[in-house]
């Protein structure tokens, strides 16, 4: 699979590559899209396969490393 790079084709991924990059479980993934905290499925043929863009995802765990990283340098 192509890495994050802003020059590749778009990519849908499956849940359970969603669940690897983010290392989050099935079901917080769906618990955080309830929320409004995680970008929201969509449908590849029906309701039951479902899929997520590749650089949505990218994109929030890009987001989620960086906020760390700001709590980790602001608690000096």
């Amino acid at each position: 699979m192509a890495t994050n790079n802003s020059n590749t084709t778009p990519q849908i991924l499956r849940l359970k590559k969603v669940q690897e990059l983010t290392g989050l479980s099935k079901s917080t993934i769906y618990a955080e899209i309830q929320n409004g905290n995680f970008p929201k499925q969509f449908p590849i043929t029906s309701k039951r396969c479902v899929g997520w863009d590749a650089k949505a995802i990218f994109s929030l765990v890009q987001s989620r490393i960086n906020s760390s990283n700001n709590q980790i340098n602001g608690a000096n």
